[in-house]
């Protein structure tokens, strides 16, 4: 069990490895995954640079519960890199491929 880490935001690109379940990840950005357009994902760049993590799994309700529990914050800091590298949060990928 555990989240699915991808190279990049898209639920498309390919898979880097599993943050095992109850591991306390660091979260350095946030954004949206550009597919399904209908229901854009929203996704989160691990600190230590290694992938991108989903917020909730990617199934139909009620089975898209969280992946991610947030356990503290920090204040944001001038190393924020840009569009894709602001904010804070923590996820397990989707497509059905999450917390198994």
């Amino acid at each position: 069990e555990g989240a699915v880490v991808r190279q990049t935001c898209e639920l498309s690109s390919p898979i880097i490895r599993l943050v095992p379940l109850d591991e306390i990840v660091d979260i350095k950005a946030k954004c949206y995954s550009n597919h399904p357009a209908s229901h854009c994902i929203p996704r989160f760049r691990l600190a230590d640079g290694s992938g991108w993590v989903s917020e909730r799994l990617n199934r139909e309700p009620p089975e898209d519960v969280p992946v991610l529990a947030l356990q503290s914050a920090l204040e944001p800091t001038d190393l924020d890199d840009g569009p894709n590298g602001s904010g804070g949060g923590g996820g397990g990928d989707g497509e059905g491929d999450d917390g198994e």
